[in-house]
């Protein structure tokens, strides 16, 4: 954790294992805050630890409790990614290096959801921001994945470009939040794509948000 006004140094170390009575120091990646709760966030760490925390935990300029409320299952190795839905108050996707990208309750530490493209580590996940059910992936090998939860829960139903081609990795990929048809993808040598993607992709289909929550439902049980 980080003091506002000291973010040279964090203020309070956190071990993620309950097996030792000790402090350590754990790396965080990246962040994320939960929809509809902005007094709780999602950290990825560099041990490949998932971590819910809570903004409440402490009080005044330092930290008198740990921040960390709960744990889910860890990646193994680093963490680069974690996207909160902005459909669903308690679901949200990690992915890391260890090529898989999972979607997770946060009422669950197993997720709910394991998806593994085969396409080298998993850089960045971006969620539609007109399709409950749509999110894409920028994988190490060059491509960005489309998922549609409606269509496959397994695979996704898109690859840009289409493999066969040695690319440079995929660093980062974002959806126009007021243009959903469109999706940017940014490379390791520093180029960006924009890429319009079909209109089936962008349109909300019937009953989609219902089918976020059977998922939610289904895999929970």
């Amino acid at each position: 954790n980080f003091s506002m006004f000291i973010l040279c140094e964090p203020c309070y170390l956190h071990s993620d294992s309950h097996r030792y009575h000790c402090v350590l120091l754990l790396t965080g990646t990246c962040l994320a805050f939960p929809y509809q709760d902005k007094s709780t966030f999602i950290v990825g760490c560099e041990t490949g630890s998932l971590l819910k925390c809570s903004l409440r935990a402490g009080a005044g300029e330092t930290w008198t409790n740990s921040p960390v409320i709960f744990s889910f299952q860890s990646h193994h190795g680093p963490v680069y990614d974690v996207q909160c839905s902005p459909y669903h108050r308690n679901l949200f996707l990690s992915c890391g290096t260890n090529s898989a990208c999972y979607l997770h309750s946060l009422l669950e530490s197993q997720p709910l959801l394991s998806l593994t493209p085969s396409c080298g580590y998993l850089f960045s996940a971006s969620w539609s921001p007109s399709r409950p059910c749509v999110f894409a992936l920028a994988s190490q090998q060059g491509h960005v994945l489309i998922y549609d939860l409606m269509e496959n829960k397994i695979n996704p139903v898109i690859e840009l470009p289409n493999k066969g081609k040695k690319l440079p990795a995929v660093f980062c990929v974002e959806f126009n939040q007021s243009r959903p048809h469109l999706l940017a993808s940014g490379y390791a040598q520093g180029k960006v794509d924009i890429w319009h993607v079909s209109s089936k992709l962008k349109t909300q289909q019937i009953h989609e948000q219902e089918m976020l929550n059977t998922i939610m439902e289904i895999f929970n049980t």
